[in-house]
């Protein structure tokens, strides 16, 4: 689910979003946007990468 479609509310309050992925598994590395740039992946694959 998008951050853009979390901010608007397009779901309204339900049982099935649980909103960032981080509320319910590790995150390591979040890359902002929506959509990202290519250079945001880019640099967001490059630190997952470099944290192993």
């Amino acid at each position: 689910m998008s951050y853009a479609t979390l901010l608007m509310n397009v779901f309204g309050v339900n049982y099935a979003p649980c909103g960032k992925i981080a509320n319910v598994i590790t995150v390591d590395v979040e890359v902002p946007g929506c959509l990202p740039t290519p250079t945001a992946l880019l640099a967001g694959i490059l630190a997952a990468v470099s944290r192993c």
